[in-house]
């Protein structure tokens, strides 16, 4: 059980930044479920190493999870990530890899670590809930923590700010997330 004692995080939030609305309220969650979370904006301080601080992070934590959405699937940063994570760990000894589909994405772009895991698909709005509250529940007992009762539901999904319509303008919704962007 010494081993227990060099993880300074429960859970390590891989991701892109064009995601960073969603995982804000998703690391939020977390925290008060009392996971300890390392994510980039809020663990890494002003003038630090970003590279060396997300080493020591992914060499501190017990899970890593990977947001998976064409943005990511692309992200140099998100890539860095992951093959630090192996590089580091590359039997993954101690540490969990666990994907989660945010959007539907080209399996092919997952990094290869991701291929042969089972992932949490958040984009079917029929088991969106269910698979989330699997997704919390596993970190949790991943953590040693108990699983209370209650567990929320998934962050809604937000397009980039930079996709927002002009006032009396019009957005067509295709994809994946249209009812994302109508109800939530």
């Amino acid at each position: 059980m010494a081993g227990i004692n060099k993880f300074r995080y429960d859970v390590f939030v891989c991701h892109s930044w064009r995601n960073k609305p969603w995982v804000r309220e998703f690391a939020a969650q977390l925290e008060a479920l009392k996971l300890k979370v390392f994510f980039d904006e809020r663990s890494i301080e002003a003038g630090a190493e970003i590279s060396d601080e997300i080493r020591k992070a992914l060499q501190s934590s017990k899970t890593l999870v990977y947001l998976i959405s064409p943005a990511s699937a692309t992200s140099f940063w998100a890539h860095m990530e992951v093959a630090n994570a192996v590089l580091e760990n590359p039997k993954h000894k101690g540490v969990r890899l666990i994907p989660v589909v945010l959007e539907k994405t080209d399996t092919s772009q997952f990094p290869a670590p991701f291929h042969n895991k089972k992932r949490i698909d958040l984009t079917d709005p029929t088991t969106r809930v269910a698979d989330y509250k699997q997704l919390l529940k596993t970190l949790l007992q991943n953590a040693g923590k108990e699983v209370p009762s209650y567990l929320p539901p998934p962050p809604p999904f937000r397009l980039n700010k930079s996709f927002d319509p002009a006032p009396g303008g019009h957005v067509l919704a295709i994809g994946a997330h249209w009812d994302d962007i109508l109800l939530g």
